[in-house]
């Protein structure tokens, strides 16, 4: 049973921001793992240790967490959202469901 409404013109560009925000950090993790076991299978060939090279990456590596970021920007959204919808009462309810 799902909803039959339409979606308003705000919430078709906040999927749509949602899916590309998604894409973007989904491709970022993407070639920073690529890069990762490169970097890790040069150094193995070369005779270094794996956490010689952490260590000294690991001063670079300071990146906010952009999933914690995305995930509050959707609930504050949903919570929107949920607020702006009308109350249904019970018999309005009743209607919609048969």
């Amino acid at each position: 049973m799902g909803q039959d409404r339409e979606f308003t013109a705000e919430e078709r560009r906040f999927t749509l921001r949602t899916i590309q925000t998604y894409i973007k950090i989904w491709e970022a993790e993407q070639r920073d793992n690529l890069t990762r076991d490169r970097d890790e299978r040069l150094a193995l060939q070369r005779g270094e240790t794996i956490q010689q090279r952490d260590d000294d990456d690991e001063e670079e590596k300071v990146k906010p967490d952009v999933m914690a970021e995305l995930e509050k920007a959707i609930e504050e959204k949903m919570a929107q959202m949920e607020e702006a919808e009308p109350t249904l009462d019970d018999e309005t309810k009743d209607g919609r469901t048969k």
